[in-house]
């Protein structure tokens, strides 16, 4: 097993790396990485495929796709194993090429791909990255992702204690791994430290540019918990893009933080140096009025608002405008019934 460090390369001219997982190991930003320098690796007649095995055929691509490739015969397998290679071929005849595909979905097929990837080892030299994170870090940031972000049970969102405990049976996908293909098999460590665009690189043993942005794995807690509010009251698995469409869509339309707000708000603290730049304007009022605006009169400015305070005002209007609004829907729905009754 290659536990860190460069893949060494040997024998075969076609390098192949699959980017396997685990889930929540920074693999978007790994994917954004390997995008944004297509063209710099392809210079280096290295080539990233993206996550699908559609090189092979069009009803391979997207999660579907993926399971129906799993749970293809092995003699099926094989002969895809020789489609996917020509395919490469085709895309870069060199002799001295390398092949990347990434996709986290493929961390729980080490057993149903096994005819394919041996397929592909004959032929090929094939390298498996895998990142494995500390289960202290990586339960919470599983379970907001698959059981609120993306609800994939059914009924009300499982309290963590629950669904923590299915969840961490996906460690067992280490092991099928280097039960499987321990020889072609390289083990990373991932966790809040990592810098996982330089250290995939490092693993890959190729450069990429770093990301301008960083892909922020977690929600905030606050929108964590309105998904949870609203995931929770269907029956079914649900969609981020369900929460996104019907209350508000967070990746284009970003939320401004209350504090944000306040702060623009009731700023004070450069009051006494706004009045001092005029202060020439306020001797000349006293001089020809008598009255002195700027004499306090022992009475301090008042201070801004407690933002608590204000955060509690706001929430007695969001209910009152919310009722308001269920009124007015209610009212409409009626509307609306009475009209198609009419049309009946």
């Amino acid at each position: 097993m290659f536990a860190y460090g460069v893949m060494a390369w040997k024998g075969l001219a076609m390098r192949i790396v699959f980017h396997v997982g685990m889930g929540k190991t920074g693999t978007s930003s790994i994917q954004q990485a390997l995008a944004a320098n297509k063209a710099a690796l392809a210079a280096r007649h290295a080539h990233y495929l993206g996550m699908w095995f559609n090189e092979i055929a069009p009803r391979f691509r997207g999660y579907a796709g993926l399971a129906a490739f799993a749970a293809e015969p092995a003699e099926a397998q094989q002969r895809h194993a020789e489609a996917f290679v020509a395919a490469c071929a085709r895309h870069d005849p060199a002799e001295d090429t390398t092949f990347i595909l990434s996709n986290e979905g493929l961390f729980g097929h080490s057993a149903h791909l096994a005819p394919f990837f041996q397929a592909l080892i004959a032929v090929a030299q094939v390298r498996f990255i895998v990142y494995v994170r500390p289960p202290r870090d990586w339960l919470p940031s599983a379970f907001t992702q698959w059981s609120i972000y993306h609800k994939q049970q059914k009924g009300p969102i499982q309290p963590f204690h629950e669904r923590a405990r299915q969840l961490i049976g996906q460690y067992h996908g280490v092991s099928g791994w280097l039960d499987n293909f321990e020889p072609h098999l390289l083990i990373r460590r991932f966790d809040k430290t990592t810098d996982i665009v330089a250290d995939f690189a490092d693993a890959l043993g190729l450069p990429l540019e770093p990301l301008q942005q960083r892909s922020l794995e977690r929600s905030e807690p606050a929108e964590v918990v309105l998904r949870a509010l609203y995931n929770g009251r269907f029956e079914s698995p649900t969609l981020p893009e369900r929460f996104d469409n019907q209350m508000f869509n967070t990746r284009r339309n970003a939320v401004t933080p209350l504090k944000q707000v306040m702060d623009l708000c009731f700023a004070y603290e450069e009051m006494d140096e706004i009045i001092g730049e005029r202060r020439t304007l306020f001797d000349a009022i006293a001089r020809r009025t008598g009255i002195n605006l700027l004499d306090e009169g022992g009475v301090a400015s008042a201070p801004p608002p407690a933002a608590d305070a204000v955060r509690e005002r706001l929430l007695d209007y969001v209910i009152a405008i919310s009722i308001e609004q269920s009124l007015r829907i209610n009212r409409l729905e009626r509307r609306l019934e009475a009209l198609e009754k009419g049309d009946d």
